[in-house]
């Protein structure tokens, strides 16, 4: 199915999202895939994984890693693709990056500038829904709650399940963690609440996964929010946590 998706379509840029090392084994995988039946199309790599760029761009064929935050680069990437997607010089301009060049040489760009919390962008769904893939992302009656042998109440039954990000980066320093983000930001309460809100009446999510890299950092906030998870009466869970 992959082969066959990548062969009729030949895009010129796809971007793969993966998380730490017991992603890598796939990754590697779906790169070769693409870039047998579309050799023409531009392979980047972001999320957790790329802290270990090079080894995806030198042993698992990705063309371009996307380090640090990745909104601002991979408009810019898309934009340089769309011209021409093998000039390094103009690559070597969006901050964000890591490739190697003509020399064999590995780059990397530095950062680009954080977004400041309260312009962090939310996900446009409707785009899902426009080539009917919502399902995909906003699955009903999710697994994750079940499957501890919990029994989805009656009033949950038919409701869907949404991620969404509160903050930004950690303050940890854990040897074994990739340490992705530097610094860490906070998403204003009020619009954390106002998007739980806006999933709840436009797709009738019940659940919520938190997919901040260190969720609950901020103690106060992190009881604003619970509390009105709570009074909103949403199923939640937290998929990164640093217990102390």
């Amino acid at each position: 199915d992959i082969k066959k998706y990548y062969s009729d379509n030949q895009f010129q840029m796809v971007g793969i999202s993966a998380v730490v090392s017991t992603s890598y084994k796939l990754v590697k995988k779906l790169i070769k895939i693409i870039k047998k039946v579309s050799p023409n199309t531009t392979i980047v790599v972001g999320g957790n994984m790329a802290a270990s760029s090079e080894v995806l761009l030198r042993k698992a064929g990705s063309d371009i890693c996307v380090l640090g935050d990745g909104e601002v680069t991979i408009s810019l990437v898309a934009s340089q693709v769309s011209k021409n997607s093998k000039d390094f010089e103009a690559f070597k301009l969006i901050k964000g990056l890591s490739f190697i060049d003509e020399n064999n040489e590995f780059i990397f760009t530095g950062y680009q500038d954080k977004i400041p919390a309260e312009d962090i962008s939310w996900p446009d769904f409707s785009i899902l829904e426009e080539d009917q893939s919502l399902q995909y992302y906003m699955q009903f009656e999710p697994e994750w709650y079940s499957v501890r042998g919990m029994k989805i109440p009656e009033d949950w039954i038919g409701k869907r399940d949404a991620v969404i990000v509160t903050t930004k980066g950690c303050v940890a320093r854990c040897t074994f963690c990739h340490r992705f983000e530097k610094g860490y930001r906070m998403r204003p309460f009020e619009q954390v609440i106002d998007h739980i809100k806006f999933l709840k009446e436009k797709y009738n999510v019940g659940f919520i996964q938190i997919f901040d890299e260190n969720f609950g950092s901020n103690v106060q906030l992190t009881n604003d929010i619970v509390s009105e998870l709570g009074k909103l009466k949403i199923k939640w869970r937290a998929g990164g946590v640093r217990a102390r």
